[in-house]
């Protein structure tokens, strides 16, 4: 633990000493406020009848000071005696009274006594002690009760000191005084005393005194009590009854004012206060009737939808709830001249409704100043500061008393709501004012609401008008265009000046978008099927052309083949060839004869060849710019389904209108896409063709280079059998050769076999893609068919 510094332990004890004080101090102000709290809390009767009790505990605390101050000071007074004695026998003694003059001691102190007073002189010892020299007792022994006195007398010799003591039981105020030589050394010591015997008589004889005088104030003071007690509870008993029937709705209770005292000032300030209640609450009696008036009021205005009916419920409610004689509602024109066009008046009273009420005063002293919220109150007319021709107007109405509010919507002043009175006199209360200005504003409110509703019915019925004229010209623009629900795009909507002729317009754009879109199509469409119906034929040339081109190429296979079977035979026989030189030479002749027409053929296959690759080729520009053609469709079917949904939307904005066009869109719409599938495919057909039309292409010309090759053999074949025709008479001598030349053609002609062989095959593969470029190409024309059908639905001219 921390240990508190030694030099801080006296500001701690300090700290500690004064918060245990103040803890004291807290709890006993605690028990005072606590106490003071519950004597508040007591009934009147109740503290009044503690005043007595409290008042004998402050007469007795009184006395009680009264008496100790009085003994106190016949103390001091007995005190100062007996200084005096000791002074007076402290001179009359000699210096030396000690050395054998005690007889004048003796005499000194009895010239001192008498009943009340005691007197003695005491000599010290050398031991200190105090020894009793003369006394005026018959006793000579030494008072022990004076020793304590003695003793103090002897550290304290230059002063006179004084105590109360008993001397033989009786009570004294004592003094004493210390005797010294010439030394200043103590030799003895004065004692004189005053008895209190007097002093405890005086005593007891005020205390009986002040006894019988608090007796008296005592029974006066109860008296008194009684009497305040009375004066006091019952003004304030009876002013708590009075509360309390008030406050249990006893409004007209009031307390009795008797006296001027605070009880009587809180009387009059409760009966100030009733008074105030009991106003303010028939003032809000009032205001909620007021309310509940304006209420039904409201109520009925709200229920009705005719000025002259607002108005006359207006003046006929205002009339009963103001209890006056006559309640008119005047209505202005635009030149501040109006009439009385409502009124409630009650049995005997001359109406106004009806009879001339223009006050020419008006417009200018009154017009602006009403518009501006200005409520005019006349309690009495026959008293009042008005206008001649204010006067002049009301006097036929017999009217005494009036109140005027003027009736403002949108800060124009439409009219007056006028409340008159005509039996006598009357000081319109601000109550009254309220409600005619209340009813006013419920007026310009329903005045307001009715306008409004008038604007609202005119602008229905323009706004109904205008939608028959929008729907009359919807019909019309339908009849217009129904044509081209069937197909003329030749129709043109009349255009005007309103919603529908915006709309018109722009189905005019769309109509003359489309009748183009049309006609490319149309067009395309023709040029389609006229490069189909062309292309055609030469597809069919080149597949008749490649079918006879087969024909042949496997019939000079076939020779070939023969003509290898004969090599072959010349080669075995070439031992017998000079027995057969004839029958060789005649051979030789027919071969030179197969060969020439082999040779034509080999010609009439490469010119055919060329021939069908070039065709072939025009076939591929031809699917080339067909390609094109269909991208041309299928942009213009793009456009046509763009267009259409253009018109769709359209359309659907022109409402029920619009559907007989929105049905003519969605059929183009579906042409266009039906056009654009057709193109698509049309497309593929296109790049498979010119994909084959390539390799065909590439076919021929390899063709064309072995049919070169071909013929470039069979020339020399020829001219090898020429050469045996000129040379047969050496056949046997080179019987040799020929063995070995036989051998050379018999693997020559092999060649050729095989040669013909892939000719005839690639002939074949092109009879089979031309037929199927044919059949493509039929398709294509089918389609282009039924394009030029749909569209020549279309009237575009």
């Amino acid at each position: 633990m921390t240990q508190i510094p030694p030099r801080f332990n006296n500001e701690v004890d300090s700290l500690f000493s004064n918060s245990i004080n103040y803890s004291k101090y807290s709890q006993v102000k605690k028990n005072y406020h606590a106490w003071l709290k519950q004597f508040y809390n007591l009934s009147i009767n109740r503290k009044t009848s503690l005043i007595p009790w409290l008042s004998f505990a402050a007469l007795a605390l009184v006395l009680g000071i009264g008496t100790i101050i009085l003994r106190q000071s016949l103390q001091a007074q007995l005190f100062q005696q007996a200084q005096l004695g000791t002074k007076t026998i402290e001179a009359l003694i000699p210096e030396d009274f000690v050395n054998g003059k005690s007889q004048i001691v003796k005499n000194v102190v009895g010239a001192f006594n008498d009943n009340d007073t005691y007197s003695a002189i005491y000599l010290r010892q050398s031991t200190g002690e105090f020894i009793l020299a003369s006394s005026l007792t018959k006793t000579n022994q030494s008072l022990i009760a004076e020793n304590l006195l003695l003793n103090r007398v002897s550290k304290q010799p230059k002063q006179i000191l004084t105590q109360i003591g008993k001397v033989n039981n009786q009570k004294y105020a004592l003094a004493a005084k210390a005797i010294t030589n010439f030394k200043g050394e103590i030799v003895g010591v004065i004692v004189y005393g005053s008895s209190t015997n007097e002093i405890n008589s005086i005593l007891w004889r005020s205390i009986l005194i002040q006894l019988i005088l608090a007796l008296i104030v005592i029974i006066l003071l109860l008296l008194f009590t009684r009497i305040l007690a009375s004066a006091i509870a019952i003004p304030i008993q009876q002013l708590q009854q009075v509360t309390q029937d008030f406050s249990e709705g006893n409004l007209k209770a009031r307390a009795t004012v008797g006296t001027t005292d605070e009880i009587g000032l809180l009387a009059s300030t409760f009966n100030i206060l009733a008074d105030s209640i009991e106003t303010n609450e028939e003032k809000l009696r009032q205001e909620a009737q007021s309310s509940r008036i304006l209420k039904e009021i409201a109520v009925r205005i709200a229920q009705v939808f005719q000025l002259k009916e607002i108005f006359q419920i207006a003046v006929t409610e205002s009339q009963v709830a103001l209890a006056a004689d006559r309640v008119i509602y005047y209505q202005f024109d635009d030149d501040w001249q109006g009439k009385v066009v409502a009124e409630a008046v009650a049995a005997g009273y001359p109406e106004i409704k009806g009879s001339g009420l223009n006050d020419p005063c008006f417009a200018e002293q009154y017009a602006q100043q009403y518009q501006n919220g200005r409520i005019q109150t006349i309690a009495n007319l026959d008293q009042a500061d008005l206008s001649d021709c204010y006067l002049q107007m009301l006097a036929p109405f017999a009217v005494r008393a009036v109140m005027t509010v003027g009736v403002v919507t949108g800060e124009k002043l439409i009219g007056l709501l006028i409340a008159h009175q005509c039996a006598e006199p009357r000081t319109w209360q601000e109550q009254d004012i309220d409600l005619l200005v209340q009813v006013a504003s419920q007026i310009s409110n329903a005045f307001e609401r009715v306008k409004l509703l008038q604007q609202q019915q005119i602008a229905q019925d323009r706004e109904r008008k205008a939608k028959e004229e929008l729907q009359q010209r919807a019909l019309e623009l339908l009849m217009e265009v129904d044509p081209v629900s069937r197909g003329d795009l030749t129709i043109r909507a009349q255009v005007k000046e309103d919603e529908i002729g915006t709309i018109a317009d722009s189905y005019n754009a769309t109509i003359e978008s489309l009748r183009k879109l049309v006609t490319k199509v149309k067009t395309a469409a023709q040029q389609v099927a006229t490069t189909t119906s062309t292309k055609e034929i030469f597809i069919q040339e080149l597949s008749a052309g490649a079918s006879a081109q087969t024909k042949e190429i496997n019939t000079a296979l076939e020779r070939i083949k023969t003509m290898t079977a004969s090599i072959q035979a010349v080669a075995a026989n070439a031992e017998a060839a000079e027995a057969a030189v004839r029958q060789a030479t005649a051979t030789v002749e027919t071969g030179d004869q197969i060969m020439n027409r082999t040779v034509d053929g080999f010609v009439a296959i490469r010119e055919t060849v060329a021939e069908t690759a070039k065709k072939v080729k025009r076939l591929g520009e031809s699917s080339q710019k067909i390609s094109k053609v269909v991208n041309l469709i299928g942009n213009f079917a793009d456009q046509t389904n763009l267009l259409a949904l253009n018109a769709s939307i359209e359309a659907a904005h022109a409402g029920e209108e619009g559907r007989g066009f929105a049905v003519v869109a969605e059929e183009v719409r579906s042409l266009a896409r039906q056009s654009a599938e057709a193109t698509a495919e049309i497309e593929t057909l296109v790049a498979a063709i010119q994909a084959e039309t390539n390799e065909v292409v590439a076919a021929m010309e390899a063709g064309t280079e072995q049919v070169v090759t071909g013929t470039k053999l069979i020339d020399e074949t020829r001219m090898s059998l020429n050469q045996i025709t000129t040379v047969s008479h050496q056949i046997n001598q080179l019987v040799n050769a020929i063995a070995q030349a036989t051998i050379e053609q018999s693997k020559d002609s092999e060649v050729v076999s095989q040669t013909m062989s892939q000719v005839a095959t690639v002939s074949e593969q092109t009879e089979i893609e031309a037929i199927q470029v044919s059949n493509l190409f039929k398709e294509l024309l089918t389609v282009a068919q039924e394009l030029q059908e749909s569209v020549s639905k279309f009237k575009v001219n």
